[in-house]
C-alpha cells in the first residue's frame, strides 16, 4: 500500500530500535501493558488497534460530539465510509463491533492511555443500536445536554421492539413495529425518514429514460415498477403509523427537512417535549425554556448543520 505525508500509517512498536523509518508512516512507542483484546489479529504478523482501543485514542482529537457519533456507529448496526465518513456511502444491516459496557471496561482498565477520562464521559451518553446514522445523529442530538446544544432528554431506547398482542395483532398488518426512537419511560417516540425513503428519485430516472426511449417497453415497465414501489413504501408507512398508534404510541416522523431549515427540529423536539409533559411521564420546564433562548437556537442550528453531510456543514464547522 502506498501512505502518504498527509495521510500516514499509524504504527505502535514495542521498542525504540523498531520504529520505522518510512516516508507516510509515523511510529508510536509505548511501553504500558495493553488489555487483553486490545488489537484485532489481521495475520502475517499484523494487527490492529480494536474498536475499543480506537475510541479511547480518537477522544483526544475529535470533538465531544463527533467522538459520541462514532461510539454510537461502534455499537450500532452500520458503517461509514473510512476515508469520507460525512459524505460517502454507509453500509446497513452489521453486527455492533462493540458494546457500552466492552468500552467503558476497556477505559477503565486503559486508564493510563491520554484520552481515556474523556472516552469514558462520551461512553455514559452512548445509545446502542441505532441503525443509520441520521438516527444516531438524532439520538446524540437528544441525549447531549443543554450546555453542548442537546436538548438533554436522555434517557432513550432505539429500535425497541413493540408488539401488538393479542388482541391488536390479528388487525395490524405485522405482529410487532420498530419505532426508531423511543424515550424510556414514555409512549413518545420518533420514527426518521430518510432523504429518498419513498425512491422519489428512482422514478424520476425512469421517467426520464421512458421518455428517451418511447419505442422501448422495457423502459415502461422500469417507470411502472419503479411507481409501484413509491407507493408500497407509502402504503406501509400508513400502516406502521396505524399499528404504533393502535399500540397507544405517539411517534413523530421526522425528516431530513426538519433537521435542514432554521429551527426545524427545534420545533419538532417541542411537540416531543408537549406530549412527554402531557403524559405525565417528566417535568421538562427546564427544557422548554432553553428551546426559547434565541441566541442559543441558532447556535444549535449551525451546531446541527456542522454534524451533517453536505457542502452546508463545511461552512457550519467554520
Amino acid at each position: 500500500a502506498l501512505f502518504a505525508e498527509r495521510r500516514p500509517l499509524d504504527v505502535l512498536v514495542h521498542d525504540m530500535g523498531s520504529r520505522l523509518q518510512t516516508k507516510g508512516v509515523n511510529c508510536t512507542f509505548r511501553a504500558n501493558a495493553y488489555p487483553d483484546g486490545s488489537f484485532v489479529d489481521l495475520g502475517e504478523g499484523i494487527a490492529m488497534s480494536g474498536p475499543e482501543l480506537m475510541f479511547v485514542e480518537l477522544a483526544r482529537v475529535m470533538e465531544p460530539a463527533v467522538h459520541l457519533l462514532l461510539g454510537m456507529e461502534l455499537c450500532g448496526r452500520f458503517s461509514r465510509d473510512a476515508a469520507n465518513p460525512r459524505n460517502a456511502d454507509v453500509v446497513y444491516g452489521l453486527r455492533p463491533v462493540t458494546t457500552v459496557e466492552r468500552l467503558r471496561a476497556f477505559a477503565e482498565e486503559a486508564h493510563w492511555i491520554r484520552g481515556s477520562g474523556r472516552a469514558l464521559e462520551t461512553i455514559d451518553r452512548i445509545v446502542e443500536n441505532a441503525w443509520s446514522p441520521m438516527e444516531a445523529l438524532m439520538a446524540a442530538l437528544i441525549v447531549l445536554p443543554s450546555d453542548e446544544l442537546g436538548y438533554d432528554l436522555w434517557p432513550i431506547t432505539l429500535n425497541p421492539r413493540k408488539e401488538l398482542g393479542e388482541g391488536l395483532s390479528h388487525l395490524g398488518s405485522a405482529e410487532s413495529r420498530v419505532p426508531d426512537i423511543m424515550f424510556t419511560g414514555t409512549d413518545i417516540g420518533i420514527n426518521y425518514d430518510g432523504e429518498d425513503h419513498f425512491k422519489l428519485r428512482d422514478i424520476a430516472r425512469a421517467a426520464v429514460e421512458a421518455d428517451r426511449h418511447p419505442e422501448d417497453p422495457k423502459r415502461s415497465l422500469e417507470l411502472e415498477d419503479a411507481i409501484a414501489e413509491a407507493r408500497r413504501r407509502i402504503v406501509a408507512d400508513k400502516r406502521r403509523d396505524r399499528d404504533l398508534m393502535a399500540m397507544g404510541l405517539t411517534v413523530y416522523s421526522a425528516t431530513k427537512e426538519d433537521l435542514e431549515e432554521q429551527g426545524g427540529l427545534d420545533r419538532m423536539m417541542g411537540l416531543c417535549i408537549a406530549a412527554i409533559e402531557d403524559s405525565g411521564a417528566r417535568n421538562l420546564a427546564n427544557t422548554r425554556r432553553m428551546l426559547k433562548n434565541r441566541s442559543r437556537a441558532a447556535a444549535r442550528q449551525e451546531f446541527i448543520w456542522s454534524l451533517m453531510p453536505g457542502p452546508r456543514s463545511v461552512a457550519a464547522r467554520k
